[in-house]
C-alpha cells in the first residue's frame, strides 16, 4: 500500500478531536501511582500469610481470593495509568504489520460464523518506536469492542504510512507534521443488518460501545498520546466505526 497524505476527518464525525483537556489525564496519572503503592503493599502481604497458611487451613481460600482479587485490581490501575499517560513503558522499534498479524492469529478463532476478519497491511513494512506489549493489548482492545456491536458484517484491521500535513495537524492538535504510520480497526456491518437499521423503529443495531469500553478506549488513547501519537475516530450510523491508531514512523 502506497504512502498516503492523511486527510481531517469531516467536522462532527471524529467524537476524539475535541480532547478532555489535561486536568483528568494528570489526575487519574496521581491516582493510579498511588493506587499501585498500595496494592503493592497489599499484595506484599498477602503473599506473606499464603506462605505462612497451611493449604488447608481455613483462611487460605479467602487469602488466594484476595490475592486473585488485587491482580485483577492492578490491570485496572494500569488502565487509570494508561489513561493518565503514565503507564511505563518500554518502547522498541517495533512493526505494526507483525502486531496486526499476532492479533489477528489470537483474536480470529473467537469470532462468530457471520463476521468476517479482512487483514490489510501495507506493504514495506509500518514501524514504529512503540511497546510493543502495550500496543498489542491496544489493538486487541479495539477489535473486541467492535465486535460487541457487530453480530453480522465484515472486521477490517489495516495499517498504513501517512504523510501529516499542517492542515491535518489543524483538525487534531495532538498530531505532528511528518511521516507516521497507523493501524485501523473498522466494523462494516453487513446487507441485512443495515436493512434493519433502516426500516425505522424497533430493535437495532448501533456502533455505540459495550459498557465500560468507553474507558478502554480513553486508556488506549492515552497510551497512544504517551507513545507520542494520536487516536482518532469516525462513525456513520448503520454503516460502522473505525478507530485509527496513528504513531510517528521510526527510522
Amino acid at each position: 500500500m502506497p504512502e498516503e497524505l492523511a486527510s481531517p476527518t469531516t467536522a462532527g464525525a471524529d467524537a476524539m478531536a475535541q480532547g478532555d483537556g489535561d486536568a483528568l489525564p494528570r489526575f487519574a496519572a496521581t491516582m493510579g501511582r498511588r493506587y499501585r503503592a498500595v496494592l503493592a503493599v497489599i499484595a506484599g502481604h498477602l503473599d506473606v500469610a499464603l506462605e505462612l497458611l497451611e493449604a488447608d487451613h481455613p483462611a487460605a481460600r479467602d487469602v488466594s481470593a484476595s490475592r486473585i482479587a488485587t491482580e485483577e485490581l492492578s490491570e485496572l490501575t494500569r488502565l487509570i495509568l494508561a489513561f493518565g499517560r503514565s503507564a511505563p513503558l518500554n518502547p522498541t522499534v517495533t512493526d505494526l504489520n507483525d502486531i496486526v498479524a499476532e492479533v489477528a492469529v489470537r483474536l480470529r478463532p473467537t469470532l462468530p460464523p457471520t463476521v468476517d476478519m479482512v487483514i490489510d497491511l501495507a506493504s514495506g513494512g509500518c514501524p514504529a518506536l512503540v511497546d510493543r506489549a502495550q500496543l498489542r493489548e491496544s489493538i486487541a482492545n479495539l477489535v473486541m469492542n467492535a465486535l460487541e456491536g457487530l453480530p453480522v458484517g465484515t472486521l477490517r484491521i489495516g495499517t498504513a504510512r501517512l504523510r501529516v500535513d499542517a492542515t491535518y495537524v489543524r483538525r487534531h492538535p495532538a498530531a505532528s507534521i511528518g511521516h507516521h504510520v497507523a493501524v485501523a480497526v473498522s466494523d462494516v456491518r453487513g446487507r441485512l443488518e443495515r436493512a434493519s437499521h433502516d426500516r425505522g423503529p424497533g430493535p437495532r443495531l448501533t456502533t455505540a460501545p459495550a459498557p465500560g469500553a468507553e474507558f478502554g478506549l480513553l486508556a488506549v488513547r492515552g497510551f497512544v498520546e504517551q507513545s507520542g501519537g494520536h487516536l482518532t475516530m469516525t462513525s456513520k450510523a448503520g454503516i460502522g466505526t473505525t478507530v485509527r491508531i496513528v504513531l510517528p514512523r521510526a527510522g
